[in-house]
């Protein structure tokens, strides 16, 4: 796929999902979130609210939102989460968090602090906050596998981006036609991958050229750096030796030739000879 249509494909707003992926009754993925607002301390009106966005099952960033800001009102650690998101200044990671997280809400605050950093396109953030979201235990499975494919593939991880999409194909669940296709695009450019290749360098360029836009630095932005200039030293020096080999050949048959001339033509007797005389 051209690198430009692919990357099309891929950077489509994320409010779009709404809508994208089919709508699904709950099922043991939000019980565990279903049985802590039962027990918190909630209005029942309040509790009433949350637990019907988890039957609807939140599959866009503003359905998610509204889920996590409902167990902010019964839960301090939720609350500083949403509070420094809303002041641009969310967690890079959990290791960056104060009070832990109830057990049962971390995988959906995780999945709300992973999709901020996704819409960013901190996808480096974004990757360090899904590590802690348990698809089967959190309230959108499709949302986490989708901005961990995704997130993968924008770093040039290729190979991860297949086997999330893959995981995000194999959920119990019908998925819409577009998220399939952008799940089965980035499985196939998995399954014909080659590290270094020209389609791999596309996709570290873009990344470098992302980190640049995002005007900050990053531990990991001059290895990603070295990583397209050495593979394009290596494609040159393939190229280079290709030539080299090429020529070598070329070389080879030249002298062969000089060495082994082709036989001269036999005088033909039916013609007269250039030097003989009339009658000779």
């Amino acid at each position: 796929m051209p690198r430009a249509s692919a990357a099309a494909m891929l950077a489509f707003p994320l409010a779009m999902l709404a809508g994208l992926l089919a709508v699904q009754e709950p099922g043991v993925a939000a019980e565990p979130a279903a049985r802590w607002l039962a027990d918190s301390s909630l209005p029942e009106e309040q509790e009433s609210a949350a637990q019907a966005l988890l039957k609807q099952r939140p599959l866009d960033l503003p359905a998610l939102d509204r889920v996590v800001r409902l167990y902010a009102q019964a839960d301090p650690a939720t609350a500083d989460l949403l509070e420094a998101i809303d002041q641009g200044a969310a967690p890079a990671a959990p290791s960056e968090i104060g009070a832990p997280l109830p057990s049962a809400l971390a995988s959906d605050v995780s999945l709300r602090l992973a999709a901020e950093h996704f819409i960013h396109r901190r996808y480096g953030e974004a990757l360090a906050w899904l590590a802690s979201v348990d698809p089967g235990n959190c309230v959108s499975p499709e949302l986490a596998y989708y901005y961990r494919a995704v997130s993968h593939h924008q770093l040039g991880q290729v190979t991860e981006a297949g086997e999330t999409a893959k995981q995000l194909l194999q959920i119990d669940r019908p998925l819409c036609r577009r998220t399939q296709q952008l799940a089965r695009m980035m499985k196939r450019q998995a399954d014909a991958h080659e590290e270094g290749s020209l389609t791999h360098i596309a996709l570290l360029m873009e990344d470098v050229e992302r980190r640049f836009d995002l005007q900050r630095t990053a531990p990991g932005d001059q290895q990603v750096q070295q990583q397209v200039i050495d593979a394009l030293d290596k494609l040159i020096k393939q190229a280079e030796e290709q030539q080299q080999q090429q020529q070598q050949q070329q070389q080879q048959q030249q002298i062969a030739q000089s060495d082994n001339p082709a036989p001269s033509r036999p005088m033909d007797d039916s013609r007269p000879a250039e030097l003989r005389g009339t009658g000779e």
